[in-house]
């Protein structure tokens, strides 16, 4: 009687310890599988991102494009000389504009000639007169005017070239539309050659609707 007892516990440990390897081995299994997949998307994230993105000095041997555009500031009139809020508007249709198209880079502190101008006029016209007070002021200003949402497709860096500071504004195409609010309006800007365009309403979505049959 005790030694098939026993026997009975001994068989049954065995197919218990059975049962959890196999269980284990499953796990590891799986989890191997799902941390190769984490790797591999972050790997094709990596590549595109190396890929796509451009040294500064390579960007200021271009001329502007469907992706590429300069402004000489983000508020600061070099011609008036006094602040400009039309300048810091034209720099948020041309954020707009590049998510609602192919993407780009936008390059604050560049002439159109590619001249470096710097952002040291930007910074004297703000109640924070540095790199982290410009950055805290554009960031209002999308906020302001676009989606939260445009933030997990744009990338602001201050960059230092030539004992100067230039404003780096890398945009990834946005999935939805991304539309401008403007007062009581919302506008819709999408990127052509080298400028930043409006589009009317039925003109906006029939664009808006081309690009989702294109997906």
């Amino acid at each position: 009687m005790v030694a098939a007892l026993i026997l009975f516990e001994s068989e049954f440990i065995e197919k218990q310890i059975t049962e959890i390897f196999a269980i284990s081995v499953e796990i590891f299994v799986t989890l191997f599988f799902v941390s190769m997949q984490v790797a591999l998307v972050i790997g094709m994230v990596l590549i595109r991102y190396t890929q796509n993105k451009k040294s500064l000095n390579d960007l200021l041997h271009e001329e502007e494009s469907n992706e590429l555009e300069f402004k000489s500031s983000l508020r600061f009139d070099h011609k008036l000389e006094k602040i400009n809020k039309d300048l810091e508007y034209s720099v948020i249709k041309t954020i707009a504009a590049f998510s609602n198209t192919d993407g780009g880079t936008l390059l604050i502190g560049v002439s159109d000639d590619k001249k470096v101008i710097g952002l040291e006029s930007d910074f004297k016209t703000l109640k924070r007169k540095d790199a982290d007070g410009f950055t805290q002021h554009l960031t209002k200003l999308i906020r302001n005017r676009l989606k939260d949402v445009i933030f997990d497709h744009i990338a602001i860096t201050i960059v230092p070239y030539q004992q100067k500071m230039i404003c780096r504004i890398d945009v990834e195409q946005h999935e939805e539309p991304v539309f401008i609010t403007h007062g009581n309006q919302e506008e819709f800007y999408v990127r052509t050659v080298n400028m930043s365009i409006s589009l009317p309403v039925m003109q906006a979505y029939s664009y808006i609707e081309r690009r989702k049959n294109k997906k």
